[in-house]
């Protein structure tokens, strides 16, 4: 795919929202609450969420985390796995499209990275780029880039890239700005570095100062880069693509978000739900509780220090020392009944909401043995995901159907010979199979002659009905097919 997430994490940190503003002189276009909303979503997508984290509250107490049961990036893996799972996509109609074609084909091996990127940040940006002849993507998250300016259809048409790079004692940032002016049909794309000295040590490289301009000839991977205006274009040369969520947290709300940003709380809930029930375990292990004096003592004597009770070797974990005397308690077992049905149930029924507000059927990550559902139940259901499956293709779709004329541009800049180009999509829709169920219906409608059984073999083969493997019928009787 060429680079997946240019700049995450440690790197993002690498640049300050005034600083890019003040290069450029622009504003960005993403709100404090907004800005604030994205670093909780990184958050919870890294399993680092405020409740996962040891802290201390304004009252002084220290408030230790919880583990993260990391649901949210399990949640975006298993739906991308469903919406990119069987794609087929060519682009075909003359030379300059399997030229096309054979770039496409290189990043749509790697689309399901994308699919989860766009699941857990709400947003992304392909942007192509030629190298050796070759188109490669860039596929990027808010951590990566700084939206500017945005259409009335809400489509990103001004854009900050960034880049870091280190070498020997100093950091190297660059900026990269993509302008897309639809009155023209231009793209505008204007490129700024900046070198910081790590004589300082490692606290040179803060976000507080972007460093001192230099020009991009000091770099080797960035000298061949150079100021340009592209012109005859209907669209940018980057595809910005925005998770279809009905979710509004502000008004006007440019910004995409995550798949399962309604469930952020009851993400929370199941992490302490599982808190709960590890500490059952622990609290709950087989012990037996006895008198100190049913032990052998160690030290005690003058220099010693004070005597130690000595637990049976391998068995100190078992064992309980009760600094009481065994005329008034010898021992007892300590054995109590777990409470694990009712924890499970409660984290079952918090998984269950999870599958509901992220728009999955449930059983993803719930236990649907435990649930007693109607075959409306789970039809519902099935055709909750099969919906926001499919929203979430439509709008890859559109944006690797921007992505293709992307490529086409970039081939007139290469001066590849032009030629037309058409872009196919098959999806697959396994996601409403039901094999079994869908076998039985078939049957009882081969019963009432509404199905033959050569088309139910066919079917069922998965070949054409006028096939040989179809029309060859065995010995038995419709009942028995």
């Amino acid at each position: 795919m060429g680079l997946i997430a240019a700049i995450r994490g440690w790197w993002n940190s690498m640049f300050n929202r005034n600083n890019i503003e003040d290069v450029f002189g622009v504003q960005i276009a993403v709100s404090p609450l907004m800005q604030s909303l994205q670093q909780t979503f990184k958050g919870v997508e890294r399993g680092v969420a405020e409740w996962n984290l040891d802290r201390r509250k304004a009252d002084g107490f220290f408030v230790k985390g919880v583990p993260s049961l990391k649901l949210a990036s399990a949640i975006s893996a298993e739906v991308a796995k469903k919406v990119a799972i069987g794609l087929e996509s060519t682009v075909e109609g003359s030379p300059r499209a399997d030229y096309i074609n054979e770039q496409y084909q290189l990043f749509l091996k790697d689309l399901r990275d994308a699919v989860i990127m766009l699941c857990n940040s709400g947003e992304i940006i392909l942007k192509p780029y030629e190298a050796m002849r070759n188109i490669l993507v860039t596929v990027s998250d808010f951590e990566c880039y700084w939206p500017i300016a945005y259409d009335l259809k809400a489509d990103l048409i001004d854009v900050i890239f960034g880049a870091v790079l280190i070498r020997d004692k100093n950091l190297y940032r660059l900026l990269e700005r993509h302008t897309f002016d639809s009155d023209n049909g231009t793209q505008e794309i204007v490129y700024r570095a900046f070198r910081t000295d790590r004589t300082g040590g490692n606290r040179a490289f803060t976000p507080n100062s972007i460093g001192n301009p230099i020009p991009l000839s000091q770099v080797p991977e960035w000298a061949h880069l150079t100021d340009i205006v592209i012109s005859g274009l209907e669209k940018p040369l980057f595809a910005y693509i925005r998770m279809p969520n009905t979710e509004t947290v502000e008004t006007p709300q440019l910004q995409g978000l995550p798949l399962w940003s309604k469930a952020i709380d009851r993400f929370r809930k199941a992490d302490l739900q599982e808190a709960r029930t590890d500490w059952e375990f622990e609290g709950g292990e087989l012990a037996i509780n006895a008198s100190n004096d049913l032990f052998m003592i160690s030290g005690g004597k003058k220099g010693e220090g004070p005597p130690q009770v000595m637990l049976p070797q391998g068995k100190e974990r078992l064992y309980r020392a009760l600094d009481v005397s065994s005329t008034e308690f010898t021992m007892e077992t300590f054995a109590p009944e777990f409470r694990i049905d009712g924890l499970n149930k409660r984290m079952n029924q918090i998984k269950r909401d999870i599958e509901f507000l992220c728009g999955i059927s449930h059983g993803i990550i719930s236990d649907v043995e435990n649930q007693d559902k109607t075959a409306e139940e789970v039809r519902a259901s099935k055709d909750r995901y099969f919906t926001t499956v499919s929203d979430i293709q439509s709008a890859m779709e559109d944006g690797l159907k921007h992505l293709v004329d992307s490529f086409n541009a970039i081939a007139d800049i290469q001066g590849m010979p032009t030629g037309a180009y058409d872009t196919s999509f098959v999806w697959d829709d396994s996601i409403m199979a039901d094999r079994p169920t869908e076998f039985d219906e078939r049957l009882r409608a081969q019963g009432a002659g509404w199905l033959s059984q050569v088309e139910n073999r066919a079917w069922w083969l998965g070949v054409d009905i006028d096939s040989e493997e179809a029309q060859n019928l065995p010995e038995m009787a419709a009942s028995e097919f």
